[in-house]
């Protein structure tokens, strides 16, 4: 099992990155706190004044599309995740 992974706010973090999980793996994320966190699938980040991307809280997320090369998380506050490795 991976470790929860604390990351920065206000700038794009890569899960895959961060967890150690090779890219393109589907992952399940889940936040471990209140504030939102923004998702974004992608081979690179968005801009990095944008908050665009799927919106989620305390609910599991699934980052199922397989040989997506990035996977990236924003938030408006520090924020603690927990990513798995996901099997479809």
């Amino acid at each position: 099992m991976i470790p929860d992974i604390t990351l920065p706010s206000g700038v794009w973090n890569n899960v895959y990155a961060a967890s150690g999980i090779s890219a393109g793996t589907p992952i399940l994320i889940q936040s471990k706190g209140g504030s939102m966190v923004f998702l974004w699938e992608g081979p690179a980040s968005p801009a990095s004044s944008a908050w665009d991307g799927v919106t989620f809280c305390n609910e599991p997320w699934v980052a199922d599309q397989v040989g997506v090369s990035g996977c990236w998380i924003k938030s408006n506050a520090t924020v603690i995740i927990n990513v798995q490795a996901f099997t479809l």
